[in-house]
């Protein structure tokens, strides 16, 4: 299956420092640094960059050590949720974390908990919010990434993004795909969307894979 889908790898410009890099990492985000995912995000969202009127992103960017998938005593918490509302023109920005102690709120952003081990993820998402892009840098686990995205898939708009953050190249993308099976995703209608991986050079991280799931019109 993932050779189905390596062509996508190579259609994707991802060796182009972008305004969206410079933005990151003025943050403190490393999405731009040890991550380069902003070099593919620049030209994902650019399309969306005027129109897009909600963004999620699950992990604020804890730095308790306590917790589980923490950025480590450098972390800077909610550098990213920045960097998307310097980005988007109009959206507003949702975060949400485990960690209730790097929870805040500014102009444009709100944040709040998640716990994504619980069933009931829905309950903690504003009600009947719908969001332009849903991006999973929480628990960095392949069935934590699969439970939630079964469960918040639909509070994607049509022709929005789901995309999974952090996946580790080698065996745990292999089992990842080796699971990905959408007769065990009934909360995603077959024929709803269509999905690719890009392993994206560049970087000494082995974690430097995204899942990207676009949902249909």
């Amino acid at each position: 299956m993932i050779q189905q889908i390596e062509q996508a790898n190579n259609n994707i410009k991802h060796n182009t420092w972008t305004p969206l890099c410079e933005i990151m990492k003025i943050h403190g985000s490393d999405k731009s640094t040890i991550h380069n995912y902003t070099k593919v995000y620049n030209e994902l969202f650019l399309p969306i960059k005027s129109s897009a009127t909600d963004i999620l992103e699950i992990g604020i960017g804890t730095n308790n050590a306590a917790v589980l998938s923490n950025m480590g005593a450098d972390g800077k918490p909610g550098a990213s949720l920045r960097g998307w509302r310097d980005f988007f023109d109009t959206a507003h920005i949702w975060g949400c974390d485990v960690d209730r102690g790097c929870l805040f709120k500014e102009e444009g952003i709100d944040t709040f908990f998640l716990d994504q081990l619980q069933d009931n993820l829905n309950d903690y998402l504003p009600a009947d919010k719908q969001f332009d892009v849903i991006i999973d840098d929480g628990l960095h686990d392949h069935a934590t990434n699969f439970f939630t995205l079964r469960k918040l898939f639909h509070r994607v708009k049509p022709g929005g993004i789901y995309i999974i953050e952090d996946l580790l190249r080698g065996q745990q993308l292999t089992c990842l795909f080796e699971n990905w099976n959408p007769a065990i995703m009934p909360e995603m209608e077959i024929g709803t969307y269509t999905w690719e991986y890009l392993d994206l050079p560049g970087t000494y991280k082995p974690d430097n894979v995204l899942f990207v799931i676009r949902k249909n019109l």
